[in-house]
């Protein structure tokens, strides 16, 4: 396992690709909510790995119980997370539980359950201070600026996210637009 105090930069320093994990969650009680692919987080990894190339390596989960197991083996250098109104809870759980377990884990949210204003999204960044980043439209562009930056902000700078402006679909608190 990763140790949780490593830089976000240590995969490079390692000579290992970056992890990144996307999760498009469902609930799973008697019955999956949802038990369709999660095509969008697809592309997004598709796109990324197209653009990054193989300094980054992508994983997408579909449930809780696959996206905890790959959790207990291994930190996650970026999260990237769906956020639609059906699986928000459950999403901001995984949000919360990975930011609070990993500090520097870069944690991106996209998805349509946001507000289309920039004060509502500012309010939504500040009132969830798991989310680093958001790809307010289309996440193939923002995820992967965003995983780009990532290669090279330094972990100060990430957390503090005052000095990365991936690219106009993505929004920090401090940038949001």
């Amino acid at each position: 396992m990763i140790a949780a105090t490593a830089d976000i930069r240590d995969a490079a320093a390692a000579g290992r690709p970056k992890l990144v994990y996307f999760a498009d969650l469902t609930h799973t009680g008697t019955v999956a909510n949802a038990d369709t692919f999660p095509y969008g987080l697809g592309c997004i990894a598709a796109y990324g790995k197209a653009v990054l190339g193989d300094s980054f390596e992508f994983d997408i989960f579909k449930t809780p119980e696959d996206l905890n197991e790959a959790l207990d083996a291994a930190r996650p250098d970026i999260l990237g997370l769906s956020n639609f109104t059906w699986n928000h809870r459950l999403t901001m759980a995984f949000a919360d539980m990975v930011k609070h377990r990993w500090p520097e884990t870069v944690v991106i949210m996209g998805g349509p359950n946001i507000c289309l204003t920039t004060s509502g999204r500012t309010r939504f960044l500040e009132q969830n201070d798991s989310v680093d980043f958001y790809a307010k439209w289309e996440g193939e562009i923002a995820s992967s600026s965003c995983s780009a930056a990532c290669r090279t902000a330094t972990s100060t700078s990430w957390r503090s996210r005052r000095h990365i402006r991936c690219c106009p679909t993505c929004c920090t608190w401090r940038t949001a637009s």
